[in-house]
């Protein structure tokens, strides 16, 4: 509860006081005018200008000043205003001001800032992928990953003023992590992804603030067996392997036919030609006993 002469008042859902931000205690003036929460942290509105901290112990109070293209004008009451686009409209006595967080670097480095440094793959890790500096939320690997190099490693990377030992990193991969995975390690290794289409998202946080969430999008290439041309042409080879193995077996099995009917006509015509030898060549004394029959 921001008050106009004694600070801002925290408390818990049960109405009890749990903190109080004063002039004493990091506020460079008393007055407030307005209050909006953003996520892990409270703008407040006063007469000299705007003001942050961090939930929910209101510590890491920054006044803003004019050399950060702020300004110091008395913020009129209720004047904050939080904008689709996650801008901030602040009315004041000198006309509205636009804030934009995700673009005050500062920031950002002073509470905590995410990027990823690269990606290396391949079964060594010896092929690599490098990133600039200044990134945007949604990266996309531009070349698919062969199939043989699955093995991948993405290297983040964590920046905080504050509190440098603190940061923790989350990510998850889809299609192969089933839920957030959280490390201390800014080396993410994955190992033997299948072939498809993969997204890694993460984020850092550091106790209750949480830095936007980045993610990569890359692609395992299939395995040449997995390819739609090669089992096309697969299958045409052995089409055509089975019709030529179908066609010289079809020859054989003709040969072998005609060769039995070779040797069936070749059997006959020797047989025929052995009873016509011996019906010409019939001894005399078979003819005596035929005639003498005969003659009886």
């Amino acid at each position: 509860m921001g008050t106009f002469g004694q600070g801002i008042f925290l408390y818990d859902k049960w109405g009890k006081l749990v903190q109080k931000l004063d002039k004493k205690t990091g506020l460079t003036t008393n007055i407030i005018t307005g209050l909006l929460t953003d996520g892990n942290q409270v703008y407040m509105g006063s007469n000299l200008g705007l003001i942050r901290a961090d939930l929910p112990d209101l510590k890491n109070v920054k006044v803003f000043k004019e050399s950060e293209g702020m300004f110091s004008w008395e913020c009129r009451q209720g004047g904050l205003k939080k904008l689709p686009d996650g801008s901030m409209m602040i009315a004041t006595t000198n006309g509205p001001y636009i804030y934009y967080p995700h673009n005050d670097k500062a920031t950002q480095l002073a509470s905590g800032i995410l990027s990823i440094a690269g990606l290396r793959y391949g079964e060594r890790n010896d092929k690599q992928f490098l990133f600039a500096a200044a990134q945007d939320a949604s990266l996309k690997l531009p070349q698919e990953i062969e199939y043989k190099d699955n093995f991948v490693t993405i290297n983040l990377s964590g920046v905080s003023q504050r509190n440098p030992d603190g940061i923790l990193y989350h990510y998850q991969l889809t299609g192969f992590d089933s839920g957030w995975v959280t490390t201390r390690n800014p080396e993410i290794r994955f190992s033997n992804l299948n072939p498809g289409n993969y997204q890694f998202t993460a984020y850092l946080s550091i106790g209750t603030y949480q830095s936007r969430p980045l993610s990569l999008s890359f692609d395992i290439d299939r395995p040449l067996s997995g390819k739609l041309w090669f089992q096309v042409l697969l299958i045409l080879f052995l089409s055509a392997l089975c019709w030529l193995l179908l066609t010289i077996g079809n020859r054989i099995y003709q040969k072998y036919i005609q060769a039995r009917m070779v040797n069936k006509l070749e059997t006959e015509i020797a047989h025929k030609q052995e009873l016509t030898a011996r019906s010409i060549f019939i001894c005399p004394a078979q003819l005596q006993r035929t005639e003498r029959s005969t003659a009886q």
